[in-house]
């Protein structure tokens, strides 16, 4: 008994050596750790050379200004009793406002901060996304490398817009999502497209990311169906979820606007094709880096690993092919999309969502024999774009007002970080008070004061005016203390105010100027320029006398001409108050104004507009 009993206490049961091993320190495998942060250096890289990046873009200070007149109970609008759609992203607007009002930080940096988080975690996303896959696959052997995450962070652009303000960290985001989600889809055959219902509400986000984005969102909904169950009941379902906060956002923009589009997208004339300008937008991105030398290389890295086949599933290889493909065609799309409107003004801003999902197949890549001499030329490509390639109109930062203006003179693209750099004097300009030697911003302030002074009067041309501002009476009935027509409504707007009305010569911030008839094809967002006469004739008073600078026949024309045509209903749809008929009117009458143009010059548009309301 005694010696039975001294055997017992001799001898640990199982149960105490499962307690006692547990009670040890468990150390993670080092080649684990290894890998994991062989995966993580492009989201280390990318959220470090964007904070050195850090600034804050004139277009983003729109942005913030519709998410102070949030906050102040104006709506989502950039001026008060005007509901004009001038953001170009209804989700980053709603995030930033959400943000605003939960955080004590100035707006300005959270949109930094905000912007440089969301890229970070898409590209880690993006890399994790396509190691979901080879793991769903069975171990494909070789060593696991982000390659294809490594080419998009190396580009210098990437760093500019990892802040800026604008959506760009958002868009980097939803695509992150988007793909780590379908990446799961590969290993999960036959399961249902509508759930959990989360996914297609996520997936049909783009629109809301971006208009544009409505491409990958349709394209990932394919993805969906096509790895899940195709019965009709399912898919139908998975494509109404997905629609439905797409379509109630159209809706609301229908009504509270008056347009199915945003007012950017009539501005910019997104229906009509500008190729020959779109094509050296795309040039101006592909050739300084070279970028056909990682493409080639990763295409081949892509096909070595479709023709793998993984010993325990030989469907899941054909599942991520599908993916693939259908990925990478989404990709293309929105390149020859974003060619085909011509492009735009600011270095490759518009074409790297485009280059971010064609990348994401390979944004991971299994290594291993001769694919190590891909891997190779990838990563040294990498190293020499991110230590020297740039475009000829780039240079060093310099923080001497305009030392020289980095914009290719022959095309109008500029690389805009660098411009504001230099226009701000501020290696980092991020708030509005890092600009306040730039002209805009001070010209701002100064229509502030005079409106916090109890001024009241229409101001044309405030930058040039300087500080001889002349104030012209308004008309009754304009609810702001002073309108101004400017044609950089960033920062002057933001440092106006948000009393102070600011019309956009240009036309994205105003309802009149998007509308003007395109003439002569030019910079993208640029090519509409509204008279001053326009201006005097909606706004003034009307015997005002006019300075030199006004011509009063042309006045007169246009104050004849915005009692024509649809006009009268074009300023009724964004300025009315917002009852019962005004939205059933905005809602059948957007089909319609969105579409509506006349010539910009007021002679032009009376005899046009108003020759036809007579007959």
């Amino acid at each position: 008994m005694i010696a039975a009993e001294s055997q017992t206490n001799r001898a640990p049961s199982r149960s105490s050596t499962r307690m006692a091993r547990r009670s040890r320190p468990q150390f993670p495998d080092p080649r684990s750790v290894v890998a994991l942060a062989a995966l993580l250096i492009p989201v280390a890289f990318i959220v470090w050379m964007g904070w050195r990046h850090r600034w804050t873009s004139d277009d983003a200070f729109v942005d913030l200004r519709i998410v102070r007149q949030i906050r102040a109970g104006h709506g989502p609008v950039y001026n008060v009793a005007e509901r004009v759609e001038a953001g170009t992203s209804p989700l980053w607007i709603g995030i930033l406002a959400m943000l605003d009002l939960l955080t004590p930080i100035r707006l300005e940096w959270i949109a930094l901060l905000a912007a440089l988080a969301a890229t970070g975690s898409g590209v880690a996303l993006a890399v994790f996304g396509t190691r979901r896959v080879f793991v769903a696959m069975g171990s494909p052997g070789g060593i696991l490398l982000p390659l294809g995450a490594l080419v998009y962070v190396a580009l210098p652009p990437s760093w500019d817009f990892a802040t800026s303000g604008l959506e760009n960290g958002l868009c980097v985001l939803w695509l992150g999502v988007s793909w780590y989600v379908l990446a799961g889809r590969v290993r999960e055959p036959g399961s249902d497209p509508s759930r959990p219902w989360w996914i297609p509400v996520v997936l049909g986000l783009g629109p809301l990311v971006r208009p544009d984005f409505a491409i990958f969102s349709a394209l990932f909904l394919l993805s969906l169906i096509l790895l899940g169950q195709r019965n009709v009941r399912s898919v139908a379902r998975a494509i109404a979820i997905a629609l439905l906060l797409p379509l109630v956002a159209e809706l609301f923009r229908m009504a509270y606007y008056g347009s199915v589009v945003p007012n950017t997208a009539v501005t910019k004339e997104a229906s009509l094709s500008y190729w020959s300008h779109g094509w050296l937008y795309f040039k101006d991105l592909v050739s300084p880096y070279w970028l056909a030398v990682p493409i080639l290389l990763l295409a081949a890295a892509l096909v070595t690993a479709m023709v793998r086949r993984a010993p325990s599933d030989r469907d899941r290889p054909t599942r991520f092919a599908v993916l693939a493909a259908i990925t990478i065609a989404a990709g293309l799309l929105h390149a020859v999309y974003v060619v085909r409107v011509g492009g735009d003004f600011m270095h490759g801003r518009m074409l790297l969502p485009s280059l971010f999902v064609v990348l994401l197949p390979v944004s991971v890549v299994a290594v291993r024999g001769l694919l190590w001499l891909v891997a190779v030329g990838v990563i040294l490509w990498s190293l020499v774009c991110a230590a020297s390639l740039s475009t000829p109109y780039s240079g060093g930062v310099s923080t001497r007002p305009f030392s020289f203006v980095p914009v290719d003179r022959s095309t109008g693209i500029a690389d805009e970080r660098l411009v504001y750099v230099r226009y701000s004097g501020n290696a980092h300009p991020v708030t509005i008070d890092d600009f306040q030697h730039a002209g805009w911003a001070q010209a701002g302030a100064r229509t502030r004061t005079l409106a916090r002074a109890g001024k009241r009067g229409l101001l044309l041309d405030p930058g040039e005016n300087a500080g001889q501002q002349l104030l012209l009476p308004l008309r009754k009935g304009v609810r702001a203390p002073i309108v101004a027509l400017v044609g950089a409504t960033g920062m002057f707007g933001y440092a106006a105010g948000t009393d102070v009305a600011v019309e956009d010569r240009f036309g994205l911030a105003d309802p009149l100027a998007a509308h003007l008839k395109l003439g002569i094809r030019d910079l993208p967002g640029h090519e509409k320029r509204l008279e001053q006469e326009w201006m005097v004739a909606r706004f003034a008073a009307p015997k005002v006398q006019l300075p030199p600078t006004v011509d009063k026949e042309r006045v007169a024309a246009a104050r004849r001409a915005l009692a024509c045509g649809q006009l009268p209903e074009l300023l009724a749809s964004t300025t009315e108050p917002l009852g019962a008929g005004r939205i059933t009117d905005n809602i059948l009458d957007s089909f319609t104004l969105w579409r509506s143009r006349f010539p910009p010059t007021p002679a032009a548009a009376e005899s046009r507009l108003c020759g036809e309301h007579r007959r």
